[in-house]
């Protein structure tokens, strides 16, 4: 768990996250893999799992980081944020977990502590370590085409590195980073939340921030969803919420009062929801249907446990937004945490993550794939051959030169509902096998030349027309203006 995921074409790909070592502990990995969704695949056997880790590793070890699209025909990853562990520094580190939150200490006298086979658990109450030491380096480049990594040149000024934060991307490549924490697993010193926004700009290479917030911020945060809306509006839903810099004292966010972020004019709202509100949950995954809903699932609760329901929809088609609770049919997957979620068409695909809660399946982290069919909200265990056709694939391709960014001041922030555009999608099916029927080919015949017909038409009586008005003038010695007279040098004036 603690994984992250991203849709590159047919590939969707899978950096680092939280495992268990060959020695039994537990610890951030280097790994890159990807499944393969350009053909039909059962989650039941034969998943298609191609794993780079032997020759594209990450350099370094990565758990809560997230990552963004760009490069030529967006082929790069860009991964940055959470926990980066350099193990070549042999640094160690012991994590003093206790409910609600994470204490970080040098302990490394206690080594024989620090390899104990005791499994990590986020919300437990007992001690594990491992190696951490803080790099330099925020952002990492992947190319998926040469399957390089490489340290990207990014001007600005570099953000803290910090965990539990979701980002979102719009279409100019410019990549929104809200909120989190920062503590020594991160690289801090001490522990330090926020509630600023940073803006990577893929194209131009660089940072900015948002500056002159005014009052009605949201307050400081983490352990949220960031969902971007059609209309280039993002949504903040869930997470836990603090008073204070340092974090000592914590709360749960209320899912019925949401906050959104206006991209456009850095414009912060305070969405007061209706309907069947969800508990409140951390740890939880968001997709966006081309519909307008935002589907939650999964994530921690109050005192750890599961979030109820673990299955809740946001509609953000209406004013105000709506909450629902569907109906699932077919067999429901165990309670998880701090899983990958990713919508394909109408596939919300889960990944991963930490069983929450003692059922027929052992609590504990998880390497299996769930998959919701979000038209119908039922689970099923296969894809077929359109789970790529409805869907459109990295469609956040940058444009080519967009203006630079630079540091935005916010110009209003009001509490009030807010209602966005139902996304449109516009489908054509492509003739199977390539070849159209004799019917079909008759009648795009005849429409073809009927259209034909009236251009040609259209285009005699326009130049029929022209000849007798200039025939007529010939004859009565007029012209029109702006024609020249090749035997002088002025302009004829003609009426």
């Amino acid at each position: 768990y603690f994984v992250n995921s991203i849709l590159v074409e047919t590939k969707l790909y899978f950096l680092g996250g939280w495992s268990k070592n060959p020695d039994g502990t537990e610890s951030c990995q280097n790994s890159v893999f990807y499944l393969d969704l350009s053909a039909p695949f059962d989650t039941r056997n034969n998943t298609p799992w191609t794993d780079l880790t032997s020759t594209a590793s990450i350099p370094v070890s990565t758990c809560w980081q997230v990552s963004a699209l760009g490069g030529p025909d967006n082929s790069s990853i860009y991964a940055f944020g959470g926990m980066m562990v350099d193990e070549s520094k042999n640094m160690l580190f012991c994590h003093a977990v206790r409910e609600p939150g994470t204490e970080l200490l040098n302990i490394s006298q206690l080594d024989g502590m620090c390899h104990s086979n005791a499994a990590y658990d986020y919300h437990a109450r007992f001690l594990t370590c491992d190696i951490t030491l803080s790099v330099n380096t925020v952002v990492y480049e992947f190319n998926t085409k040469t399957q390089q990594w490489n340290t990207p040149n990014i001007s600005g000024t570099l953000p803290k590195r910090r965990k539990e934060i979701q980002i979102v991307q719009d279409n100019s490549g410019k990549v929104y980073m809200f909120g989190g924490l920062a503590n020594p697993s991160t690289g801090s010193t001490n522990t330090k939340w926020f509630n600023d926004m940073n803006i990577l700009d893929i194209i131009e290479m660089s940072w900015s921030k948002v500056s002159n917030f005014k009052n009605n911020t949201p307050p400081l945060q983490a352990d949220f969803t960031a969902t971007m809306l059609n209309n280039s509006v993002t949504v903040y839903i869930g997470g836990r919420q603090t008073t204070s810099a340092s974090g000592k004292t914590k709360s749960y966010i209320s899912m019925e009062k949401i906050w959104t972020y206006d991209t456009k004019n850095a414009s912060w709202t305070l969405v007061t929801t209706i309907g069947d509100v969800p508990g409140v949950r951390i740890g939880h995954s968001a997709v966006l249907a081309l519909d307008g809903r935002i589907i939650v699932f999964g994530g921690y609760g109050q005192n750890s446990s599961p979030a109820d329901p673990q299955l809740a929809v946001l509609d953000t088609s209406t004013s105000p937004f709506q909450w629902s609770l569907p109906n699932v049919s077919n067999p429901i997957p165990p309670a998880l945490a701090y899983h990958s979620a990713t919508l394909i068409g109408d596939l919300m695909i889960v990944a991963f993550g930490n069983i929450t809660q003692q059922t027929s399946t052992t609590s504990g982290a998880t390497s299996d794939i769930y998959i919701l069919n979000t038209n119908d909200y039922t689970w099923v265990t296969s894809t077929d051959t359109k789970i790529l056709s409805s869907s459109p694939i990295n469609d956040t391709t940058p444009t080519e030169n967009p203006s630079p960014t630079s540091t935005v001041s916010t110009t209003s922030t009001t509490t009030q509902d807010y209602t966005t555009q139902t996304p449109s999608t516009t489908i054509i099916s492509a003739p199977e096998n390539g070849v159209i029927s004799p019917h079909t080919a008759m009648i795009l015949g005849v429409s073809i030349g009927s259209l034909s017909s009236v251009v040609v038409i259209a285009i005699f009586v326009l130049l029929f027309a022209r000849w007798r008005k200039f025939k007529q003038m010939y004859r009565n010695k007029e012209v029109y203006p702006g024609i020249l007279d090749t035997n002088s040098t002025t302009y004829l004036q003609y009426k």
